[in-house]
């Protein structure tokens, strides 16, 4: 690794692999994982608009292909995008809770 500061690097190019490694400090030594490793076991989330259309560019993402969900409290903060060609009926639950929010895309 060069002595060249993170803010002069270039940005990496899209889309990574998994495969990149990156720079650590874990408790006081230099060390390196892959991105895969990282993100491992996580949700990421990631979407890309351009105008009225996006593009599902990573994990994190539930697709939901039938024409009917409901909702539970496992999909607080989760983006839920319906792929059916056709109307989908969403159900919520009474108690989902204070605070509760997802993203519904069709």
């Amino acid at each position: 690794m060069s002595d060249e500061k993170i803010s002069a690097m270039p940005a990496a190019t899209d889309p990574l692999t998994g495969s990149e490694l990156v720079p650590l400090l874990q408790g006081g030594a230099n060390v390196q994982d892959t991105v895969a490793n990282l993100t491992a076991g996580r949700a990421v989330a990631g979407l890309s608009f351009t105008g009225n259309s996006f593009q599902v560019t990573s994990g994190g993402v539930l697709t939901e292909s039938t024409t009917s969900r409901t909702l539970s409290a496992t999909d607080n903060g989760k983006i839920i995008y319906c792929t059916a060609a056709t109307a989908v009926t969403i159900t919520t639950l009474v108690g989902l809770g204070a605070g509760f929010s997802c993203v519904i895309i069709q």
